[in-house]
């Protein structure tokens, strides 16, 4: 444990600026979903206490988004604003809504009626009452709810990198991905922090905006109003120099925006062609790494949220493009999915990276050896033994997934898990899993002392990578194509499982690794 903390410290004393600027985009999507829902919500508890028909409702209403997992909520609103910050701010403005409509809601109920009629008895009019009377003696009630959702909204945006809202959820699904405990613990620890110091800074404000009389105890002391502008003025400062580096928002004219799938090979092929594309054109380049699977990355690009990210043409020719047909021919594959894509989608493909990333069942070596596996055929009659671990994607996968590998080797494992890419290996490590799929250049194969079974049926088409781009997007940026080809051919599938080896099992940085390469290729200097 502590030279887990040892590394945590150092690792976040070397990335500070990285995750200054993640800290920055975190608190970005969470405060600005905070006021939108403040406004909002205000109104609406107002709207229920002066109408009480309609307060249950409204309430109940905003109670069910509460009730929505994160996960399914970002993949529907993503389907109206796609890969963008906006859909981190709006699932977040929905999640904040309840605390604040209900906090609104039960504060001006809570006035006592003699209260009002005394104010309409001095002439006041109803705004005069509502905002010099209701909303002052509700306002602690009022501010317990904004307390809470702000609370909510730090805790909850770590989801919204998912989205491509950045924040410090990227740190945290990087770790998981790559086994790493200081990066999780990099990107969760600031977040748990940001949280406190929110839900303290909003204390400090409930103190000195309720009025001295319903303060407990009575009325403040001068000290404690000035430890609460402290906590205040001192959460303003962390906010402002972390928004600061955070930088501007959003693609300009002259920039094209690359996406990435969640696993480390993805993040550093983007990485890859962005620091390509930076030293050797003018184009400026966004990043919106580890999104997720495959559908979020082509709808992303789909609808103009990403100009290009890393993909397979296998999952091209699969999942994209529906084929059934088992294919053998690398090349054949990869021209067919290429004109196609052009043609149906709008894309174009580069050329390839000279590697393929094909779909392999790995499992523990020692286990292999004791049960005389060497192909994925000598799996079949002892798979009623073993639990087999795997990606939501591959299970839904029609022509290379599971259904169809079960079918075409017989396999009958003991049972089925389904989880992220990344914790397939520490379940394997801890027996929890015996099997899972794999990617053939994956690093942490040699980490966890797994053994890749022959793929003796030839069940799993070519994966040859290399980048989709929206072919408008190259039309408005010359030479883009040509920089993004520097890359054709230059990786093995030895020069691939090495380069990821260093990322996710020596934890090294995506920058370093990708500079390193590109550097030996004579690309970048």
């Amino acid at each position: 444990m502590e030279a887990t903390a040892i590394e945590t410290l150092r690792y976040m004393a070397e990335n500070w600026r990285h995750l200054l600027e993640l800290t920055g985009q975190h608190l970005q999507i969470a405060l600005i979903a905070v006021l939108g829902a403040l406004v909002v919500g205000v109104v609406l508890g107002i709207l229920a206490s002066r109408y009480p028909a309609v307060a249950g409702p409204l309430v109940g209403t905003t109670s069910v988004f509460q009730t929505i997992p994160a996960l399914a909520f970002i993949g529907f609103v993503m389907i109206f604003l796609g890969l963008t910050r906006w859909t981190g701010i709006t699932v977040l403005f929905f999640y904040c809504l309840l605390p604040i409509v209900r906090g609104t809601y039960t504060g001006i109920s809570q006035v006592q009626p003699g209260v009002i009629e005394a104010a309409r008895g001095m002439g006041m009019t109803g705004w005069q009452i509502l905002t010099r009377v209701e909303i002052p003696l509700a306002l602690p009630v009022i501010l317990v709810g904004v307390r809470l959702a702000t609370v909510v909204a730090v805790g909850t945006a770590t989801m919204m990198s998912l989205a491509g809202a950045g924040g410090l959820g990227q740190e945290i699904f990087a770790g998981i991905d790559r086994v790493q405990n200081k990066m999780i613990l990099a990107g969760a620890v600031p977040a748990a922090v940001l949280a406190v110091l929110a839900d303290r800074a909003i204390g400090a404000l409930e103190v000195l905006l309720t009025p001295a009389g319903l303060m407990p105890g009575g009325a403040r002391r001068g000290g404690r109003r000035l430890r609460q502008w402290a906590t205040i003025g001192a959460f303003a400062a962390v906010s402002l120099v972390a928004m600061s580096a955070a930088g501007g928002a959003g693609p300009r004219e002259g920039v094209v925006t690359i996406g990435s799938k969640d696993f480390t090979e993805s993040i550093l092929l983007s990485e890859m062609v962005a620091q390509t594309i930076e030293a050797r054109t003018d184009i400026r380049v966004v990043r919106k790494l580890n999104l997720g699977g495959t559908k979020v990355n082509f709808d992303g690009l789909r609808s103009g949220s990403l100009d290009m990210y890393p993909e397979y043409d296998g999952t091209a020719y699969a999942i994209h493009l529906g084929h059934t047909e088992p294919v053998t021919d690398p090349a054949a594959v990869y021209d067919q999915v290429r004109r196609e894509f052009e043609e149906k989608f709008g894309l174009t493909w580069s050329e390839p990276f000279g590697f393929n990333n094909t779909y392999a069942l790995a499992m523990p070596e020692d286990l292999a050896a004791q049960y005389g596996i060497r192909t994925a055929s000598d799996l079949a009659p002892h798979s009623p033994r073993f639990v087999f671990g795997t990606t939501n994607e591959f299970m839904g996968r029609a022509v290379d997934g599971y259904q169809p590998m079960v079918e075409t080797y017989g396999y009958q494992f003991k049972s089925v898990s389904t989880m992220t890419a990344g914790l397939r290996y520490t379940a394997i490590q801890s027996g929890e899993i015996h099997v899972m799929d794999a990617y053939a250049t994956d690093g942490k194969l040699r980490a966890f002392g797994l053994v890749i079974l022959e793929d003796d049926k030839r069940f799993f088409p070519p994966y040859n990578g290399g980048m989709i781009i929206r072919q408008d997007t190259v039309a408005k940026n010359p030479g883009l194509m040509e920089a993004v080809n520097l890359l054709a051919g230059t990786l093995s599938d030895e020069a691939m499982r090495e380069l990821n080896y260093r990322v996710e099992v020596l934890g090294e940085s995506v920058q370093e690794v990708a500079r390193d390469f590109l550097r030996s290729q004579g690309i970048v200097q």
